[in-house]
């Protein structure tokens, strides 16, 4: 009798493991299969460099890399104090087409603080999808872990960003 107890016991255990399983396997599979599910969406970016006052900010247009063949260009005007100098140092365009401009068009700066720059992009497109602009300072002696900000906005409107480069 204390065979057929093992016996059906066994049975019974096979058949739940082997049931457990199959579900496991289906759930598995429901989220792979899954159009609608993603894990990550992947980004794509360009990213120039340009000078503020001798001040080094990396600028990225960034958008996701399911959308790239939609996007016609973007504009990105950088916005630096009337009284300051600033160029372009690195006009990185490798995804996408891109034009980067400094304008010394913004209100004087007379030394104290930070330097207010106003990073303004355009990103033109046959479709409306999100895209985000990211300034962050370049790594210096000064400030060894730079602070990025962020603004995002839909394709074919104006993104601002208001940024602080510390001085």
């Amino acid at each position: 009798m204390a065979l057929s107890v093992i016996a059906v016991t066994r049975r019974v255990l096979s058949r739940s493991l082997l049931g457990c399983a199959l579900a496991a396997g289906l759930a598995a599979s429901s989220f792979v299969s899954s159009p609608h599910a993603r894990a990550f969406e992947a980004w794509c970016a360009d990213d120039p460099v340009v000078s503020v006052n001798g001040h080094l900010l990396d600028v990225q247009v960034q958008m996701p890399l399911a959308d790239l063949l939609t996007m016609r260009s973007t504009t990105l005007t950088i916005v630096i104090p009337a009284n300051l100098s600033g160029a372009v140092v690195v006009d990185d365009v490798s995804a996408f087409p891109m034009k980067t401009v400094v304008s010394a068009s913004g209100p004087a700066w007379y030394g104290a603080g930070a330097i207010p720059v106003t990073v303004n992009a355009f990103v033109s497109a046959s479709s409306v999808y999100t895209t985000r602009v990211v300034a962050t300072p370049v790594l210096n002696l000064k400030q060894l872990l730079p602070a990025a900000q962020s603004a995002s906005g839909p394709t074919n409107s104006h993104i601002t960003l208001p940024f602080n480069v510390p001085n």
